[in-house]
């Protein structure tokens, strides 16, 4: 199979990569996004980050507090990448609603062809931070703004049953980021994409 359709413009991933801003708050974020994303949140610790960020221990404290809330600050940054992301790629888009489920698709097969890709930064988050409720809640949170955003699309193409059907869609999503983080390789994606063509068909037939 080959690779997904693209029915998106390309798309900047990079502030996923975290802030851009030169102030110590910026920077010190900046190099907790790369590295825990890259290395992973338990590996490394705030004497790596400091020295990376070239920030006074002090000036980390003060702006973050902990290395749990710069954990947190972390995945909201993201987080809020990713509704930036869905907002101008998928949600913009001059395309029929239904077309736009598969757009989904389609973004999320670009994500996983990055050479930086590292699996989904929530999904190793849940396995890193067990027992962390506030970690948890943004985990949860992130997760469900991306199923409305399917609910959304299936309901504006005049699907019934959106909330069902859209699960259905985001457990394939899900299941494919994994799949291509453990096999290092995208096609997953691809798979899914096309099983989610045929769902969607055989719920519109």
């Amino acid at each position: 199979m080959g690779h997904a359709e693209s029915k998106i413009k390309p798309i900047d991933f990079s502030g996923l990569e975290g802030p851009t801003g030169t102030s110590a708050h910026d920077r010190i974020l900046a190099t907790a996004c790369h590295m825990f994303y890259r290395h992973g949140i338990n590996a490394v610790g705030i004497d790596r980050i400091i020295a990376a960020s070239g920030v006074a221990k002090m000036s980390l404290y003060r702006n973050f507090g902990s290395k749990q809330a710069l954990v947190e600050a972390y995945l909201k940054h993201r987080d809020a990448c990713w509704q930036d992301i869905f907002r101008d790629h998928i949600l913009a888009l001059d395309l029929p609603a239904a077309d736009k489920v598969l757009a989904y698709f389609d973004l999320m097969h670009a994500w996983l062809c990055r050479p930086e890709f590292s699996g989904c930064a929530y999904i190793n988050a849940t396995a890193e931070c067990t027992g962390e409720n506030a970690v948890a809640e943004i985990i949860q949170r992130h997760k469900a703004r991306n199923r409305d955003l399917l609910t959304t699309l299936v309901a504006q193409a005049g699907f019934k049953h959106a909330a069902a059907l859209a699960e259905q869609l985001f457990l394939l999503t899900e299941g494919a980021i994994v799949t291509a983080s453990t096999s290092g390789s995208p096609e997953p994606m691809c798979t899914a994409k096309t099983a989610a063509q045929r769902l969607l068909s055989t719920v519109r037939a």
